[in-house]
């Protein structure tokens, strides 16, 4: 069956002109392009937005996007978890503003307290090819499962490894591009180091990112999923991440913590298979003692595009080497069903957690169903 879509596109008149001057004075005020980049400028990577005002000088492309989860679990006998949750909720504004070397971007959504916050708001600047520089709140891009967005997953979830490992977003700056006919990619940052932890660390320096990644074939993409029966692509990246800081004050001040976050991963997409493969390591250091942790995970997708649906199955593994040592195995297979690609998808998940301390097996279940407009 063909795919039927419906577009509006403005022109952007005196209407437009104030909402995109706005969405940057927001941006100004909260801290003062191609699709595959390590978190893109936009909200959506399709050029048939159906929510898009353009002009010479200015454009606005929003998005919006849902997200509802059934999970359950079962230690032996024993029903351990039953809930539903709204995972996330978003509403994503981006464009150009004066140029279109000048993009912005805000989202906003429903934070795990149940309030809303706002998850980007960064302007980027790219006065030449090859190099841009971006400020505000974003992600740190250290990790590709969390690069990547996951309205575009083929899986319920992220990884093990990445859920356990990931650095969140925070406040800073970077530069960044791509060189050697866009084959080259590579960024440095500077990010306050906070992240999204609950109780918010002492910060008592800066963290700094770094990361390359090669696209072999000069053809990058984005997200999990080979709708189109792509050519063959890899791209490989490496990653790494420093950063000191205090746990929050307490009666017994806690020691100042060193930690230091490295990655590595190949990704594969041809002829509707896509796969990824990742190693995450940490190595987190006070005065007392030193804790190393050692994570990944493997994915394979493949798309049925008859029957609209992807099949993948992944495998990840955390293991924490220190005084008081662990290590959990997740295996997982998940089948997808997509009305409109990740417009409108259901996925059901069934997965086996094996944790080595106390030695448990866990069965889980999950179904997320998504709606996204953009």
């Amino acid at each position: 069956m063909s795919q039927v879509r419906f577009g509006i596109t403005v022109q952007l008149g005196a209407l437009g002109r104030i909402f995109s001057v706005v969405g940057l004075v927001l941006l100004v005020g909260v801290f003062g392009t191609p699709a595959a980049k390590a978190q893109s400028a936009r909200c959506s990577h399709g050029e048939d937005s159906i929510l898009s005002m353009s002009g010479a000088r200015f454009s606005l492309q929003g998005s919006a996007f849902a997200q509802i989860h059934y999970s359950a679990a079962l230690k032996g006998t024993e029903l351990v978890r039953s809930d539903f949750t709204v995972p996330r909720a978003r509403i994503c504004g981006s464009g150009h503003a004066f140029t279109s070397r000048l993009r912005y971007r805000l989202m906003i959504g429903r934070s795990v307290q149940r309030e809303i916050e706002i998850n980007d708001a960064f302007v980027e600047w790219e006065p030449i090819d090859g190099l841009a520089f971006r400020i505000g709140r974003f992600k740190l891009p250290i990790i590709r499962e969390w690069i990547e967005s996951a309205q575009a997953l083929a899986t319920v979830d992220r990884a093990l490894a990445s859920r356990l490992l990931l650095p969140g977003r925070d406040y800073g700056v970077r530069v960044g591009g791509r060189l050697w006919s866009q084959r080259l990619e590579y960024l440095v940052g500077v990010w306050n180091g906070d992240g999204e932890t609950l109780t918010h660390a002492v910060d008592t320096s800066p963290a700094v990112v770094a990361r390359l990644s090669l696209h072999l074939t000069a053809n990058p993409y984005s997200g999990a999923v080979d709708f189109d029966g792509s050519l063959p692509h890899v791209t490989v990246e490496t990653g790494l991440l420093w950063n000191r800081w205090k746990p929050p004050s307490s009666a017994t001040p806690a020691p100042q913590v060193e930690d230091t976050l490295w990655n590595a991963s190949a990704l594969f997409r041809w002829a509707h298979f896509d796969g990824a493969c990742e190693y995450i390591g940490q190595k987190r250091t006070d005065s007392q003692k030193t804790i190393w942790t050692h994570g990944g995970y493997l994915r394979l997708t493949y798309l049925v595009p008859l029957l609209r649906s992807s099949f993948t199955g992944r495998a990840s593994v955390v293991a924490v080497r220190g005084d008081k040592p662990s290590q959990q195995v997740e295996a997982e297979a998940n089948w997808g069903v997509y009305l409109d690609r990740h417009r409108a998808k259901l996925i059901a998940r069934y997965g086996v957690l094996h944790d080595q301390v106390p030695a448990t097996v866990e069965h889980q279940l999950g179904i997320l169903t998504q709606i996204s407009v953009y």
